[in-house]
């Protein structure tokens, strides 16, 4: 725990952000290219993008069970391995059946990001929101040099050369994967080899019953917990709201008449808001309790949404980089309170699934997002109703917390009141 090799797995654990996140932000700054590409709508590429973290759904569902199976090292070796393959297939591809293949191959990259999420709290202990925040940087840098980088390789190789770098980029997925090597056993069997081996053995000798057998290879339990679907509620929102802004910001700016490195620019002002949110999290965590960030971020992250319309209008161009730094900020704190509250909710022998659940929510929000964001994009000519949809969508996020918590306030008010009232009325007849 917290040992200097740790760091190592930290900085493999930042790394794999850093492309994963990079690479759907450059997929989305090259769609204006694809879609001419390829002579096809606004909506159709970015529903294909999308399947980037949505295939990554089906990608972490296996991701879980397979970390507990073999390991997480070798899993998320395999993962960044095809991951890589999906982009340099992606280069060559002359149709939109072979360009939707490769990006299913590109999606294990979102599946290798769950494994490597899941395994980080066993290495850390003490410097666990430290670790988580620095990781989350990862994806702050991947925002800020990814496309400006796309944008450069784009005007020198064209768009196939520029996903052939991108394909060899993204094969460090494999060392990441390499730097989770096996830790020792501890007391409380915080172990990722334990995990493995103990669910693979009770699996094979105490249960018979093949359903049974699913249940607990993937956790299927975590569904009756509550906190956890909450959870899930806000990371499948954040899947949404984030992805549309991925995707479509760089289109949305090069569509209200700004240049291609100027709109890349804007997009790299949002990855120093969500450099700024992982910084502040570790810091917020000691004063504040993780719902409360996570009300606090949801807030910010709708406003900023719901500027863009407005900054749009006057086509403010620092009004709509305060926008990309509030939605990115939000987005940040967001996701590293997400993981923190993850480990309070489930034991260990459960969060490599509780992981990949979460990512399931985020990738089905994700390709919600890829389509309905273009589609409304192609009914109204802008992108100004695709944005206050996603700031409204980063509202509905908490609704179920705010709802159960809303329950609770009043439930408490009428118990005191009755205990009151009782109080009083054997007062009198004392």
């Amino acid at each position: 725990m917290d040992s200097g090799w740790a760091w190592i797995v930290c900085l493999g654990s930042f790394i794999a952000f850093l492309l994963e996140t990079g690479m759907v932000k450059a997929l989305g700054l090259l769609l204006p290219v694809l879609q001419d590409q390829f002579g096809t709508n606004t909506w159709v590429i970015g529903l294909i993008i999308s399947l980037v973290p949505g295939f990554g759904a089906i990608s972490c569902i296996f991701g879980g069970s397979l970390s507990k199976l073999l390991s997480p090292r070798i899993s998320m070796m395999a993962y960044g391995l095809l991951s890589s393959i999906g982009l340099i297939v992606a280069s060559a591809a002359g149709s939109i059946p072979i360009l939707i293949l490769a990006v299913l191959l590109t999606g294990f990259s979102l599946g290798a990001e769950a494994i490597n999420i899941a395994a980080l709290p066993f290495y850390f202990d003490k410097f666990y929101d430290l670790a988580n925040g620095l990781s989350h940087a990862g994806l702050s840098i991947g925002l800020m040099i990814i496309p400006p980088l796309t944008q450069l390789l784009l005007d020198i190789y064209g768009w196939r050369g520029t996903l052939l770098i991108l394909g060899g980029l993204n094969s460090h997925l494999v060392v990441c994967g390499a730097l989770l090597r096996p830790i020792e056993l501890t007391d409380t069997d915080k172990s990722i080899n334990s995990l493995a081996t103990k669910n693979t053995l009770s699996a094979s000798t105490e249960l018979t019953n093949k359903f049974e057998t699913i249940i607990q290879l993937m956790d299927l339990e975590l569904f009756i917990n509550f906190r956890f679907v909450c959870l899930l509620c806000i990371s499948t929102a954040g899947g949404y709201h984030y992805t549309g802004w991925v995707i479509y910001f760089v289109p949305h700016c090069q569509n209200l008449g700004f240049l291609p490195f100027d709109s890349a620019f804007l997009a790299t002002m949002g990855g120093v808001g969500n450099l700024a949110g992982a910084i502040t999290f570790p810091v917020a965590a000691k004063y504040l309790s993780g719902k409360a960030i996570l009300y606090i971020a949801a807030l910010i992250t709708t406003l900023a949404f719901a500027a863009d319309p407005v900054m749009s209008m006057s086509h403010s161009y620092f009004g709509i980089m305060g926008s990309s730094f509030g939605v990115n900020f939000g987005f940040a704190v967001t996701f590293c309170c997400l993981y923190k509250e993850l480990i309070d909710v489930v034991d260990d022998k459960k969060l490599s699934n509780a992981v990949s659940w979460l990512f399931v929510g985020y990738s089905m929000g994700a390709i919600s997002s890829g389509f309905l964001s273009g589609w409304l994009y192609e009914r109204f000519g802008n992108y100004t109703t695709s944005f206050l949809f996603l700031s409204v969508v980063s509202t509905l996020s908490i609704t179920p917390w705010l709802v159960s918590d809303f329950k609770k306030t009043i439930t408490k008010y009428h118990h005191q009141d009755y205990a009151m009232i009782h109080n009083t009325d054997t007062e009198i007849n004392e």
